[in-house]
């Protein structure tokens, strides 16, 4: 578009964010700084809307992306007013948060130039739940997975980023992301006590917060076999994990449809496949790609992990090698923006 483009974020500072940005002189990122002061002046939604209207009066963007379900509640109404068109990504279905969310997300979503989701499956099911009409909004699908590159190499070694006696002397299981009960991890503990028995299984969770507590409610399914682990790491290192790991998992309680239409909007699945590791995952249709493309396997009960393991182990050449071709075809910069694009153009 040949435009300035302003990224503002409510969230902690990051150096993520400039790596991803480093080449791109024309993409400036605001981190807005948690005034904690005014909170006692103003609620936290006119707190936020004040926030808001200042930003865009101060910068007069010609077009704002308002990314998830906060951004459009609290970014929305100031744009309409100030009659400056956006584009909406929706990474969650608005039911799955209430119904004040959903009767906002219904409405503002209605003013969008585009909606923007992570998995073409999620469009339909989005619209009936939002109850917009046929043709418009347009949708477009941007894959929620690491832009993916031939030449990402890692020269550390995994003891570098894990120091944990024996992971680096076993071929293990990683499970990376949300440690709960809905994405599955009594199941997954219970099962490893049927796995081949020279695997192992990493718990990696991304906050630390009530990690130790909920690891006390599932001590009578912890073992020797299963290693927890709350570190922080950075974008690479956690990819260089995920490409160590020989399987990783994704499973997933059927809870509403934010997990029935996962598919691609899982990050957990996505990187995976970037990092061209196998992946054992739910079996629910919009997962369903993974095992007809030799991805991974899909499962419907724990006791068919084990097997799974054993599957990969057997093929996991192919099966790796299938990973990185699909994440060639599919999360290339160009594929990851054939749908936006044109969007973009016609609003320019």
């Amino acid at each position: 578009m040949g435009q300035n483009v302003i990224v503002l974020t409510w969230e902690s500072y990051s150096s993520d964010y400039q790596k991803i940005f480093q080449n791109h002189d024309r993409i400036r990122i605001i981190f807005v700084p948690p005034l904690k002061i005014l909170y006692r002046l103003f609620t936290y939604s006119r707190f936020r809307r004040l926030q808001i209207v200042f930003f865009y009066c101060l910068f007069r963007p010609r077009l704002v992306f308002l990314l998830g379900q906060k951004a459009i509640a609290f970014g929305a109404f100031p744009l309409l007013k100030l009659r400056i068109p956006y584009l909406y990504l929706n990474d969650e279905f608005p039911s799955c948060w209430g119904p004040e969310r959903l009767r906002e997300e219904k409405a503002y979503s209605l003013c969008a130039q585009a909606i923007i989701v992570p998995d073409p499956g999620r469009i339909e099911p989005l619209r009936q739940e939002l109850n917009l009409p046929q043709p418009k909004p347009d949708f477009c699908t941007v894959y929620n997975a690491p832009i993916y590159r031939d030449d990402r190499r890692f020269e550390q070694s995994l003891t570098d980023v894990f120091p944990f006696p024996g992971l680096a002397d076993h071929p293990f299981v990683l499970n990376a992301g949300s440690v709960a009960d809905w994405s599955q991890i009594p199941e997954l503990m219970a099962s490893t006590y049927f796995w081949p028995k020279q695997y192992i299984l990493l718990i990696h969770s991304r906050s630390s917060n009530g990690l130790d507590h909920y690891r006390q409610t599932l001590s009578h399914l912890d073992n020797e076999r299963i290693i927890w682990s709350s570190t922080f790491l950075s974008d690479d290192d956690l990819t260089f994990l995920i490409q160590s790991a020989h399987v990783t998992t994704a499973l997933y309680r059927d809870i509403g449809p934010n997990i029935r239409h996962v598919g691609l909007s899982s990050g957990k699945i996505s990187r995976s496949i970037a990092a061209g590791t196998p992946v054992i995952c739910s079996n629910f249709p919009s997962l369903h790609f993974i095992q007809e493309k030799g991805m991974g396997i899909c499962v419907d009960h724990p006791v068919e992990i084990g097997p799974a393991i054993q599957h990969i182990s057997e093929n996991r050449t192919q099966m790796s090698a299938n990973c990185i071709n699909f994440a060639r075809e599919n999360f290339s910069l160009p594929a990851m923006s054939k749908d936006l694009y044109p969007i973009l153009n016609r609003l320019n």
